[in-house]
């Protein structure tokens, strides 16, 4: 079995099924894919989650130096954050069909053109 010596690297016995060097390269291609289109996908939904958080809040700090930079009132800078919530909610609710009926008459007019 592999054993983790002190701070040291890890030791591997001869024939242990956890060290890579003994995996076929079937399974070594396996895990690299696997890690990596789930990785991949992982990192893309927290990337946007992440993004869309920071986006919402970061003008909330600066609201002051907004009123008055652009001499607005209080009420007209915290617009800013309510109308990015409003547009990230009401965004995919509006567009999404839209765009559903925008592809599809796209696609038939490119099969018509291609046909």
């Amino acid at each position: 079995m592999s054993a983790l010596s002190g701070a040291g690297p890890i030791a591997f016995d001869q024939n242990d099924p956890l060290n890579p060097k003994t995996w076929t390269e079937w399974k070594r291609w396996y895990i690299s894919l696997a890690t990596t289109v789930g990785g991949t996908a992982l990192m893309y939904g927290l990337n946007s989650v992440l993004n869309s958080t920071f986006a919402s809040s970061a003008p909330s700090g600066a609201l002051r130096s907004i009123e008055q930079t652009l001499g607005a009132s209080q009420e007209v800078s915290i617009l800013v954050v309510s109308m990015y919530i409003i547009g990230y909610i009401l965004g995919p609710i509006v567009f999404a069909p839209v765009l559903s009926k925008f592809w599809a008459i796209l696609t038939l007019v490119f099969r018509e053109i291609r046909a």
